[in-house]
């Protein structure tokens, strides 16, 4: 399905009963992470809001204390619905996410040491990264059709500075988050 233009509105505003039901979807089907999941049935399939407002709101979500796509689930849900809203997307993200990992965890902990078990989830790991992968470029999209390289250019040198110089998080993120504030400055009209 094309991506929605920036200047489009969104098809419809979600009822709670939808918010509720699209993130008990994500939860339900989002092994390896939901990032990829609430992308794709915000911008993508629902079309409720734009790739750039996708990236804006998750980048919100990324600081905020928690996890982050519960974070997402919590801000886009009151930007569609307010409060009740919130609760309805929080709520489907978390609750079949809760009881399945309990059910999941009980039976990890009696068979868990079984090595066919182990080499299934070494498969789904990388899986796992890759889809992370696949979720980063497609979120890399509007900044580099908007021909705004440095966004990308921030990103990969937080990548560059935790994962191959192993700088811990906390110094790259003090260090380059003034560095993309002034950035983004910059760029703004």
């Amino acid at each position: 399905m094309p991506e929605m233009t920036e200047n489009a509105p969104p098809l419809q505003v979600p009822t709670l009963w939808n918010l509720f039901i699209s993130f008990v979807t994500i939860s339900v089907l989002g092994f390896g992470g939901t990032l990829a999941w609430a992308r794709r049935m915000a911008v993508d399939e629902r079309r409720w809001m734009s790739a750039t407002e996708f990236n804006e709101v998750f980048a919100l979500c990324q600081f905020l204390p928690g996890p982050n796509v519960a974070n997402f689930a919590v801000v886009f849900g009151a930007r569609m619905r307010g409060v009740p809203g919130a609760i309805c997307a929080a709520g489907g993200l978390i609750v079949p996410s809760l009881i399945l990992m309990i059910v999941l965890g009980a039976l990890y902990a009696r068979y868990g040491q079984i090595e066919a078990l182990q080499r299934v989830l070494a498969g789904v790991s990388t899986a796992a990264a890759g889809l992370i992968f696949g979720t980063t470029a497609r979120m890399a999209q509007p900044l580099l059709q908007l021909k705004q390289w440095q966004g990308p250019a921030v990103a990969l040198a937080v990548l560059v500075a935790v994962g191959v110089l192993r700088i811990p998080l906390w110094w790259a993120l003090i260090t380059l988050i003034p560095l993309a504030i002034a950035v983004a400055w910059r760029r703004a009209p």
